[in-house]
C-alpha cells in the first residue's frame, strides 16, 4: 500500500513539473513547431507502439525477480524444510 501512495505522489509531482514546458523558449519557433509537426505526425501511433513495446517486458522480467526472490525466501525460513 505504500508504494502505491508513494507512486501517486510521484506521478503527481511528474505532473506539476510539466506545466513548466509552457516556458520552453522553442515550442513557439519553427524548430518547435518542426518538431511538433514530426512527433504528432501521421506514424505518431507507429512510433509510440514501438516506444511503449518493451514495457511489458521488462514488467514482466521485474515481476518474475520478484517471485523468484520471495519463494526463495520462503524456503529457506520455512521450518518444515530440513
Amino acid at each position: 500500500m505504500r508504494r502505491v501512495k508513494v507512486f501517486t505522489v510521484g506521478l503527481l509531482g511528474t505532473f506539476a513539473l510539466a506545466s513548466g514546458v509552457g516556458a520552453c523558449p522553442l515550442c513557439s519557433t519553427e524548430t518547435g513547431a518542426q518538431v511538433r509537426a514530426l512527433a504528432f505526425g501521421p506514424n505518431f501511433l507507429r512510433h509510440l507502439s514501438v516506444t511503449l513495446a518493451p514495457v511489458p517486458i521488462l514488467l514482466a522480467l521485474v515481476a518474475g525477480t520478484g517471485l523468484l526472490d520471495r519463494s526463495t525466501a520462503t524456503k529457506e525460513r520455512s521450518p518444515d524444510a530440513a
